[in-house]
């Protein structure tokens, strides 16, 4: 059989079922292929292979590597091997089946990715269940808590390969700042009825340093009796 080509190939990953017709498709080919190539010098041959695509040998999802020998013997029971290697590679990325929308919330809400239109969800044809991930960068806006939020989905199949989708989310502030503890009431008190001076009194009103700000007023209301 050294007159005879390469037989070993190379084929890329289209799921488990189209995997094995396609390898048994090569092992067809490369029967026919030796019965052509080789040849006996006293008489006819035969071919015969070992295939069996249960002895693949997994590399990552439903990738691998199968060998296979073949075997030539003439009618004198003269026997010659070949062995040739089918490799099933993975190199195209997940697809994206679900891509969560950019939105608007405020800074009070949940940035969780299940309240944020996540999670993402993908395919991927020799993988049934590539690994969802993301990654958050912040992108500062014009105060603390207005920002944007650039949530990249990342979608990774058992052979590495990866691909990826970019989603914004926008964080605003619209509420108005709130005081946490009711206002006491100030009385204010004359020395009698008949009294022609001016009533003051001090008051200083204390805001929780803790609660945001937000851009806008507040009005707070003050009954002096």
């Amino acid at each position: 059989a050294s007159n005879c080509p390469d037989l070993d190939d190379t084929f890329e990953c289209d799921g488990a079922a189209n995997n094995e017709l396609a390898a048994t498709a090569w092992d067809a080919a490369n029967i026919n292929t030796l019965n052509n190539c080789a040849g006996d010098l006293c008489g006819d041959f035969t071919v015969s292979s070992d295939y069996n695509y249960a002895n693949l040998v997994g590399t990552c999802g439903e990738a691998g590597i199968l060998t296979v020998v073949y075997t030539l013997e003439d009618e004198c029971m003269n026997t010659s091997t070949v062995t040739a290697v089918f490799t099933i590679e993975d190199n195209v990325a997940p697809a994206f089946t679900y891509e969560p929308a950019d939105l608007t919330i405020n800074c009070e809400d949940s940035q969780d990715p299940l309240d944020t239109n996540g999670p993402a969800e993908a395919s991927d044809v020799c993988d049934a269940n590539p690994a969802i991930t993301y990654a958050d960068n912040v992108v500062p806006g014009a105060c603390p808590d207005s920002y944007v939020i650039e949530r990249t989905w990342i979608a990774t199949d058992d052979c590495t390969n990866s691909s990826t989708y970019l989603q914004k989310i926008t964080v605003q502030d619209v509420e108005q700042p709130e005081y946490n503890q009711g206002t006491p009431d100030v009385t204010i008190y004359t020395l009698d009825d008949n009294a022609t001076c001016p009533a003051t009194a001090d008051y200083s009103l204390v805001v929780d340093q803790n609660i945001p700000l937000a851009t806008g007023q507040t009005t707070v209301s003050f009954t002096i009796h």
